[in-house]
């Protein structure tokens, strides 16, 4: 969903169409879908496995592709058009089950993360999407104790910082995780060189939404599944267990509560059976197999959703430039000749002129106060950090 408008993006691939036209999209504006039209800014042959991901802060999105020659693709939505098409690697090796590559967005700065495997290469590879353009190629080398070609990388976002939980199998069946800070990666643990299957995300990562520690589940060649704990001053914990599940755990996935420290473990068993799993800050809950027969072994067919209803109001907008400023104010016009203000400070005042919360706005100029209770509110944006100095807050 595009988090300003409510409108939803869905992409998928018709194999129907003629070659150049077979990623297509179509868009719900709350009433009725578009029609489908055909993505014509991706380069890529035949798309296979595809990555989503929603700016936090904005209706920017960032849609990573991995076609049927295992070569990868990022383009970004900004509301309206898919553009900013790069391709991110070309040495595909025409796999078919697995899927290196994984897009999320910072949640703080609104800058989109992608990662990706590079054949014959053991480290991860990425860039960053700051809102106007696409950094260089980095890359993170896996930990001591780890070894082989990256297969699957799965990443999950902290609410409120730019911090980001990768998690990374190899095709030595080993499983390690890091940990970026907004700048760097650090915090990298080898978790098992005996993952159970390569050919299935047999691994997840999430953070509880409100004490920032992150979480870490994996499978290995057992009928138990592991999990490690990180922690904000840095540190992994030692290998726990989450349940016997009865068979070898293989696709797997972790959704995380917005409003709390739950998060939800997806599983699906060896024996086709699908598990629920709660974990509610502290510990996990008793397992839950909902459906014994899901027929699959390895491909995802299920999902789980957190209903993201709260009590409180939300107050949000855009930060800009009214370059054709004629003595009246007038509503942003699109970008056409306006320019949206990025890492703007914002404050949110109560009706006792009291500063309760501040954020700073993402690359398009937008900001949002989320959860807020009944009553009156002013905004106001600091002279200083848009490049007035030496006033104060306008």
């Amino acid at each position: 969903y595009e988090q300003l408008s409510g409108d939803a993006i869905v992409v998928w691939n018709d194999n129907t169409q003629a070659a150049g036209n077979k990623l297509r999209y179509a868009v719900w504006d709350g009433t009725g879908w578009s029609a489908p039209q055909s993505i014509t800014a991706y380069t890529g042959t035949e798309p296979q496995n595809l990555r989503l991901a929603f700016d936090p802060g904005s209706d920017s999105m960032v849609l990573v592709v991995d076609d049927v020659n295992a070569d990868d693709y990022a383009l970004v939505w900004d509301g309206d058009n898919w553009g900013n098409a790069i391709t991110l690697d070309t040495t595909g090796t025409a796999e078919s089950d697995q899927s290196a590559i994984a897009v999320s967005f910072e949640a703080q700065s609104g800058h989109a993360l992608v990662t990706y495997g590079i054949n014959g290469s053991t480290d991860v590879y990425y860039r960053i999407w700051d809102g106007s353009s696409w950094s260089g190629e980095g890359s993170i080398a896996n930990p001591g104790g780890s070894s082989g070609d990256v297969r699957w990388t799965t990443l999950g976002a902290e609410a409120g910082t730019d911090r980001i939980a990768l998690g990374v199998l190899t095709r030595d069946n080993n499983i390690w995780f890091s940990i970026w800070d907004g700048s760097t990666w650090g915090w990298r643990q080898t978790a098992t060189t005996s993952s159970g299957s390569q050919v299935c995300p047999n691994l997840a990562v999430a953070f509880e939404s409100d004490s920032g520690e992150a979480l870490a589940v994996y499978g290995e060649t057992s009928d138990v599944l592991r999990y490690l704990s990180w922690d904000e001053i840095g540190a992994w914990s030692s290998e726990m267990d989450v349940a016997d599940l009865g068979a070898e755990p293989n696709s797997m996935f972790l959704d995380a509560d917005p409003l709390s420290d739950q998060v939800m473990l997806s599983v699906q068993d060896a024996d086709s059976s699908l598990h629920f799993i709660l974990w509610d800050g502290s510990t996990w809950g008793a397992g839950n197999e909902l459906e014994p027969f899901t027929s699959e072994i390895k491909n995802q067919r299920f999902i789980f959703l957190w209903e993201q209803i709260s009590d409180g109001w939300t107050i949000g907008g855009r930060v800009f430039e009214d370059v054709d400023f004629a003595g009246i104010a007038t509503d942003w016009d699109g970008g056409s000749n306006d320019v949206p203000i990025a890492n703007a400070d914002v404050e949110l005042y109560d009706s006792s002129d009291d500063c309760i919360s501040t954020v700073v706005t993402d690359p398009s100029g937008n900001f949002l106060f989320s959860d807020l209770g009944d009553g009156v509110f002013k905004v106001r944006v600091r002279s200083a950090s848009i490049g007035i100095p030496g006033t104060s807050p306008a």
